[in-house]
């Protein structure tokens, strides 16, 4: 049997916290498929500066089979990029949290087939 294409939608993100000590992060979500390879992150889409408290509404659908993995990474100018977390999604709809180095974000999903 052939898997099935899905469809993951990004409907909301909210920081509670975030990674960077003094002002907003400058943050970008990206995404990798089920056959990609372990390094194969795509650039994926800017979301925008945030602070602590802020809520953006995203209208983000990404196309996947068996399940997608999501990065949530604050870019820095002048240094590494710093990764916030890292999700699998394989269906379902709910909330995935990235709350890696300091930063507390949460993300709001529902997948359709």
């Amino acid at each position: 049997m052939a898997d099935l294409m899905r469809h993951l939608h990004l409907t909301k993100i909210k920081c509670f916290e975030t990674e960077t000590v003094m002002g907003d992060d400058k943050l970008r979500l990206q995404f990798k498929s089920t056959y990609s390879d372990d390094n194969d992150w795509q650039i994926g889409t800017g979301i925008g500066s945030m602070g602590t408290g802020d809520e953006k509404k995203l209208n983000l659908t990404l196309a996947f089979y068996k399940q997608i993995k999501l990065r949530l990474v604050d870019v820095d100018t002048f240094d590494e990029w710093d990764v916030l977390g890292e999700v699998t999604i394989r269906g379902g709809k709910g909330t995935q949290s990235f709350t890696w180095d300091g930063a507390h974000y949460k993300l709001w999903y529902h997948v359709t087939h």
